[in-house]
């Protein structure tokens, strides 16, 4: 069935995106412990990208899967692939389910990194706010929401007035 077959091809994809993912994490963090902010900032990009490949890859998966059930006549749960894949004959139950496995391995990778990252980044923007307002005794921040094609929310930190009129 060619649905079957081009979900294996996305879940393998997708796989591989969050196996990417974690490389470029880990070379964030990196890069930001070694200062080295424009390599830190093409990997910023690089997470940006690939996380807005995983949004669209995730409503194809839907639509597939909402294909294949229609196909089988059987309601399959669209958030559980391997329930999925248990529906599913040989050989694409396999594919389906090794693709699972190495997504769970990212995420278990993923949630590690998000352990040592988040300390790190709080730590230097502390630092940063710290230096600025030693630098800067009039400095604030304002939070704004703005949201990306993957519609998540980020916020942007922006500096209300960091020259005054005397420059």
């Amino acid at each position: 069935m060619k649905e079957i077959e081009n979900l294996c091809k996305l879940l393998e994809e997708q796989a591989e995106r969050q196996e990417t993912l974690v490389s470029v994490c880990l070379a964030q963090l990196q890069a930001g412990f070694n200062g080295n902010i424009k390599y830190f900032n093409e990997k910023t990009s690089a997470i940006d990208y690939l996380v807005k490949e995983t949004s669209r890859a995730e409503f194809l998966r839907k639509e597939l899967v909402e294909k294949i059930s229609r196909n089988l006549g059987v309601k399959l749960p669209e958030n559980n692939i391997r329930k999925v894949a248990e529906q599913i004959d040989e050989p694409w139950k396999s594919r389906m389910v090794d693709s699972c496995e190495r997504m769970r391995v990212a995420i278990l990778y993923l949630k590690a990194w998000l352990g040592e990252a988040v300390p790190f980044y709080r730590v230097s923007l502390e630092s940063a706010r710290n230096a600025l307002k030693n630098i800067y005794p009039y400095y604030e921040e304002q939070e704004t929401a703005s949201y990306s094609d993957s519609i998540s929310k980020k916020l942007e930190m922006g500096l209300t007035c960091f020259v005054d009129d005397r420059g």
